[in-house]
């Protein structure tokens, strides 16, 4: 079930990111400038340079609050993995909007989101990217609860190559039977972004559809 739904996840942003592309030479915005150079890019760049870019990304953070919760499978991770894959599309020189599918996943915990992106462009080649989110489904790899919540992040740095990231994500998780919890964590990492993002999204689907297969046998 699990390899379906990180299956079902990766299929639906590549289809928001296809429908973005395919919508990229029609969608005007009300800036009043409608000279781009590129309808499309894989290599986020600001308006005029690009309008609509492809999102690849990511990277690993350091969970800075590890506090043991007595329950090993809530335990949180010191380091925990992620990748994003969705599009962001400049309304003008100063700012764009997209959006992106969130996997991230640990030695205890595997979450699944999706994430509205607000880009701030500040110069040719930096930007600061602010991202709240929900967390659709988080779980365990024994499957011992399913949880849901909220996450947000605010990343800066060169979209194209790589970028540091400060996260905070907070899950509703049950304790005993009829009560749950809220369990908020605050992280900090890097994140790579267009090419070099992208070979990490594939290697961590790669190893992450391998361990969920092997647990799915075990």
């Amino acid at each position: 079930m699990r390899v379906i739904r990180f299956c079902q996840i990766l299929i639906a942003a590549l289809i928001i990111s296809g429908a973005a592309t395919a919508q990229g030479d029609n969608l005007i915005f009300d800036s009043g400038e409608k000279d781009c150079e590129r309808g499309f890019c894989f290599k986020s760049r600001p308006y005029p340079k690009c309008r609509t870019s492809i999102i690849t990304e990511s990277g690993f953070t350091f969970n800075l609050d590890v506090k043991p919760s007595g329950m090993p499978y809530l335990d949180q991770a010191m380091v925990s993995n992620f990748m994003e894959i969705g599009f962001v599309r400049n309304c003008n020189r100063a700012y764009g909007f997209g959006c992106t599918a969130y996997v991230g996943y640990d030695q205890n915990r595997l979450t699944y989101g999706i994430k509205p992106r607000y880009r701030r462009w500040l110069g040719q080649h930096f930007c600061l990217d602010l991202s709240p989110g929900l967390i659709l489904v988080q779980d365990d790899i024994g499957e011992n609860y399913k949880g849901h919540g909220f996450m947000g992040s605010a990343t800066f740095g060169i979209p194209q190559s790589i970028s540091l990231t400060l996260r905070l994500m907070t899950v509703k998780v049950p304790i005993a039977e009829s009560q749950s919890k809220y369990d908020t964590s605050v992280s900090c990492g890097v994140l790579l972004g267009s090419t070099p993002g992208l070979v990490g999204v594939i290697c961590y689907t790669g190893i992450l559809l391998t361990r969920l297969v092997a647990c799915h046998l075990a």
